[in-house]
């Protein structure tokens, strides 16, 4: 978006998605980086879906970690 939109629903309004989905798209942008480079990899536990990922995500990535399977 190239720092063109305001907030979450602002970018629900130019992609057409709906602005929850947008809000839970962008939680994933605080994830550890080692949770996101296993993602990349392919190599994540298999219980891990977006909704574990984008449902009240702790902001500590020690906490990530714990609750998303990577301890």
């Amino acid at each position: 978006m190239a720092g063109e939109a305001d907030g979450p629903a602002a970018i629900a309004r130019r992609t057409g998605f709906h602005s929850r989905y947008v809000g839970k798209v962008l939680q994933c942008a605080f994830l550890a980086p080692d949770i996101v480079e296993v993602i990349v990899e392919g190599r994540q536990p298999p219980d891990l879906t977006f909704k574990k990922l984008s449902t009240h995500l702790p902001m500590s990535w020690i906490e990530q970690r714990k609750r998303l399977g990577f301890a």
